[in-house]
């Protein structure tokens, strides 16, 4: 009963590692650790029966599949993915006609207009094209008119 229990927590210890190898930036260290715990669980199991064997390996082809896919699909919002992943909303891309509501509204240009660039408009960021000048970033900046699906800009000032 003992070795059943020991071989339980070497498993609860693996999920724990593999987890923490999403969490924190081992270096693979813990994933390692998973592996070693998997075999050796699996290998302690061979002490108590063949079909505790089997019982284990079921698990064991369950759990690292689930585990994974909990891990990548929660990575992105770890303290490590947070810094990796860039976190910016995409480029509004109305369609042409549609465009032509924002002429004469006024922005700020999030990158420098050189000629072109990015703008940010109510809140939803454009792919604008400066009318004549450099646009640094940062500068407020006013639409003057739409090119297929380009605002074209103008500094305002």
């Amino acid at each position: 009963m003992d070795l059943i229990l020991s071989v339980f927590a070497l498993l609860a210890a693996a999920v724990i590692c593999i987890w923490l190898e999403f969490v924190v930036p081992s270096h693979g260290i813990l994933a390692v650790c998973f592996f070693l715990l998997c075999v050796t669980a699996l290998v302690l199991s061979t002490f108590v029966s063949a079909g505790f064997v089997v019982l284990i390996v079921m698990i064991l082809l369950v759990m690292i599949p689930t585990v994974g896919w909990y891990g990548f699909r929660y990575y992105p919002s770890s303290p490590i993915g947070r810094r990796i992943f860039l976190r910016k909303p995409p480029l509004s891309h109305p369609p042409a006609a549609d465009l032509q509501v924002f002429i004469n509204k006024t922005g700020v240009a999030e990158s420098v207009l050189r000629p072109s660039g990015v703008c940010t408009i109510e809140q939803h960021r454009f792919a604008c094209v400066s009318e004549n000048a450099q646009i640094e970033a940062g500068e407020k900046i006013r639409v003057i008119g739409v090119s297929g699906n380009y605002l074209i800009v103008a500094p305002m000032g």
